[in-house]
């Protein structure tokens, strides 16, 4: 199938797609008929993506086995510091916080290649600052969980369990709170 650009586009994530609501233009939502995510082209209700492409443009394409390649997302509380067994295949958002203080959960055994991706903005004093992620990560050449971030900034850890292999980068990324759903 040929890939299409679609350019910069502002979208509205949805959530998991449902029947009752009426999507805009430019509304994101998951489909969980076929695992897909899909950008909705006009107006439309009790439409399902996967049926109409004339509504429905396929952004994110199912992984393998139809697998989802669509991460739910898990958003903490600056209050939410130490965490003891962070579920795979989630996207885990924190917001700005003294420190942060996790692990993962273990790594489920099903054959599968898993990833936990961990999203956290820094402080603006980062003196009292602490990260300490899950000592079975094995970092890539260069990172380093204690030394290199910079103050307010937002950074992206992803992780995959078969090399538990990590990185992480500055991230853009929208506010981590979300619009609220609709």
């Amino acid at each position: 199938m040929a890939t299409k650009d679609l350019g910069r586009v502002a979208v509205k994530p949805r959530g998991t797609w449902d029947g009752e609501i009426q999507y805009a233009a430019r509304d994101f939502v998951y489909n969980p008929t076929d695992g897909c995510g899909y950008l909705a082209k006009s107006p439309s209700v009790n439409v399902r993506p996967d049926t109409d492409s004339t509504k429905w443009e396929i952004a994110v394409r199912a992984g393998d086995a139809g697998k989802s390649a669509i991460k739910p997302k898990v958003v903490y509380t600056n209050a939410d510091v130490a965490i003891a067994s962070m579920a795979w295949d989630r996207v885990h958002l924190f917001p700005e916080m003294p420190s942060l203080t996790f692990t993962l959960a273990t790594i489920p055994d099903d054959g599968e290649e898993h990833q936990a991706v961990i999203i956290f903005d820094t402080p603006a004093d980062l003196e009292n600052f602490s990260l300490v992620p899950d000592s079975r990560i094995l970092w890539s050449s260069g990172v380093s969980p204690s030394g290199g971030l910079a103050p307010s900034t937002r950074y992206e850890i992803i992780i995959n369990s078969s090399s538990m292999l990590g990185n992480y980068a500055e991230a853009a990324l929208p506010d981590i709170q979300g619009e609220e759903e609709e």
